[in-house]
């Protein structure tokens, strides 16, 4: 859902450059389905990648990295909605301007919980954002602490 939202930013055209965090494996690559939904539904996007990234602070440092070469300093986080606080942080504190935009989240509703297995569902996410965001601080990885220049 993450990658469907960017090309959607690509589409509505907020952004001709996608970047795409490829995972360790065993996780996919994500870059070869981006280039190939940028070819068939938004020509002329350009797709960048960075990684592999063990964690939210390697892809962080990573797209830090490739944006300042470029001379960029503004990017459109696309995220899970319980993660993109998370996320934004990371990148803010590699001296980025960040937007964060927030991907769908379909394994449950997180305006509502209403539902007990939603709750189920939606309680570890929440549960490892909270904890991520305890040892990002702690490990100075969130703006506020000292930002890459």
């Amino acid at each position: 859902s993450r990658l469907l939202k960017a090309m959607e930013l690509v589409a509505e055209g907020r952004t001709r450059r996608l970047v795409v965090s490829e995972l360790l494996p065993p996780s996919r690559p994500y870059a070869p389905i981006a280039r190939e939904w940028a070819r068939r539904y938004a020509p002329g996007c350009e797709v960048l990648v960075v990684g592999p990234v063990r964690n939210t602070h390697d892809e962080a440092v990573a797209v830090g990295e490739l944006l300042r070469d470029r001379g960029w300093q503004r990017v459109l986080a696309v995220s899970s909605p319980v993660h993109s606080r998370r996320a934004a942080a990371s990148l803010e504190h590699e001296g980025l301007q960040v937007l964060s935009v927030p991907s769908v989240e379909t394994r449950y509703d997180v305006e509502r919980f209403d539902r007990p297995d939603e709750r189920r569902r939606g309680f570890a996410p929440v549960l490892h954002e909270r904890v991520g965001l305890l040892v990002y601080r702690r490990q100075g990885w969130l703006s506020g602490g000292s930002p890459r220049a």
